[in-house]
């Protein structure tokens, strides 16, 4: 084991920069409105006071000189700072106020180090003592550094958020930057979200048993993972099979063959190369978990890992109940809190999620389910920014249901729709789902199968239906 010794210097702190932002304030107190700096990111304790002071004064009044001097002298700590010759002389040393930006940036990184140092301490601290619990230390200190990254401010002026909005859309209209969206890989999926997955929005799958919810969000994943990197949590099926279920779906051989091992020679070479494209990090961006002790606290420090590592923009959890966070006195109160929690996790990490969540007992029954069909209480159904159904097929008047489709009601969203229905085929022979519209057929198909070749069980295009149900937003939310 290493001995290398830690440095013994003092924490890491800027003096220079503290005096130079708080002379910049005194000279253009409107900066006070743009400044993203906490009280507690001030490493010396006098400039700490002033600062608060300057926050406070601002409320009511005009922060300059005397008002910062009269409100230090009332609190009793002017003569703690040196006097009003310290104000003076902070003002006389700033040469000009616009680099302020540069020195709360100082002082902010300044900051998270100290914030690093100390979690390292109880860290240490923490693996000594033999009685605490390695996997909670581990997960604790992992949470605490991610938020470490994330320091709370409080609310500020609008001033900040508007600057904010305009930097990203000049930063979109320029092309230097990208709308935060992902690609499901699903043509009508993606047309219904007006591109793809919206970071950090949270999307609630539901749906009666036996309709293929997991190997939904499986194929999902996978081909999200194709370009943006992700995280799923698989805590329903186990390893081998939910590795049979990829291999075929890509090889077009029977998962009952993988179970056996016993693949023709001409198979072999197929499955050669879904390995191999399963095994490149460059063309398959997906990782992995098939454990079931997971709770919001282990899950986020995980994610957090993986953000940092891997720059992961998205995760699946299936299912929800499986998390397991001991909260509240039932079930409904545990499960309203791991919602809320996993609404957090995907804000403060900036992720999107596709979480799967069960139904009452009248939603398996019903046909067409709708947000009051989802289990365990409302708390859920306001968590989430969108809430899609999953149901046998849904034809129009006159038409008749195929048993292989698979309609997807959007019953919620807080973002704009293009549409709030699609329509996808679940492929008997293989779990996979494909495109169902007729302009994407042939070109669904020459990339499924290559070669042009058209397989056996190929689906017959036909018009798909549209119904228009009723979008639920918070505001008209009664459950």
């Amino acid at each position: 084991m290493s001995t290398t010794a830690l440095p013994t210097t003092t924490p890491p702190a800027s003096t220079q920069a503290e005096e130079a932002l708080l002379g910049s304030l005194l000279i253009n107190p409107e900066l006070l409105k743009t400044i993203n700096v906490n009280p507690q990111d001030f490493y010396i304790l006098r400039n700490r006071w002033i600062y608060e002071a300057m926050l406070e004064i601002g409320q009511t009044a005009q922060v300059d000189y005397m008002t910062v001097c009269n409100h230090l002298e009332n609190s009793g700590k002017l003569k703690e700072i040196k006097g009003s010759a310290y104000l003076l002389d902070l003002i006389a040393r700033t040469p000009t106020s616009l680099h302020a930006e540069s020195y709360a940036a100082i002082i902010r990184d300044r900051a998270q180090r100290r914030r690093i140092l100390e979690i390292a301490a109880n860290l240490a601290k923490s693996a000594y003592d033999l009685d605490e619990d390695v996997d909670k230390t581990v997960s604790s200190a992992a949470t605490s550094l991610a938020n470490s990254t994330q320091p709370k401010s409080g609310a500020q002026h609008v001033s900040i958020y508007a600057s904010r909005h305009y930097d990203r859309m000049t930063e979109l209209s320029s092309g230097s930057r990208q709308v935060q969206r992902i690609p499901t890989g699903f043509i009508d999926f993606d047309r219904c979200l007006d591109g793809g997955l919206r970071i950090p929005e949270m999307l609630l799958l539901l749906g009666k048993p036996g309709l293929g919810k997991t190997k939904f969000i499986l194929q999902l994943g996978f081909q999200m993972g194709r370009n943006f990197p992700g995280a799923i949590y698989e805590m329903e099926t186990d390893e081998d099979q939910i590795m049979d279920r990829e291999f075929s779906r890509r090889t077009k051989i029977l998962d009952s063959r993988f179970e056996t091992g016993q693949l023709d020679d001409d198979e072999w070479p197929l499955y050669t190369r879904e390995f191999e494209k399963l095994a490149d990090k460059n063309q398959t961006k997906v990782y992995l978990d098939f454990g079931c002790n997971w709770t919001t606290t282990s899950l986020r420090a995980d994610l957090a890992r993986l953000k940092a590592e891997y720059g992961i923009a998205w995760y699946m959890v299936d299912y929800m109940k499986f998390l397991r966070d001991s909260y509240g006195k039932d079930e409904i109160e545990r499960l309203n809190h791991i919602s809320g929690r996993l609404k957090q996790i995907n804000r403060e990490l900036g992720l999107a999620s596709v979480i799967i969540h069960s139904m009452n007992k009248e939603g398996i029954k019903s046909q067409n389910p709708d947000l009051s069909n989802m289990s365990q209480g409302a708390d859920i159904a306001f968590d989430t920014d969108k809430a899609l159904f999953m149901t046998a097929h849904i034809p129009r008047t006159g038409e008749i249901a195929l048993p292989n489709y698979r309609t997807f009601t959007f019953q919620k969203s807080r973002s704009r729709l293009n549409h709030p229905m699609f329509h996808l085929q679940a492929v008997k022979e293989f779990p996979a789902f494909l495109d169902v519209a007729p302009e994407h057929q042939i070109l669904q198909e020459q990339q499924t199968f290559g070669n042009g070749k058209k397989p056996a069980h190929s689906p017959t295009p036909v018009p798909m239906p549209y119904i228009e149900p009723d979008l639920v937003d918070d505001e008209d939310l009664e459950l």
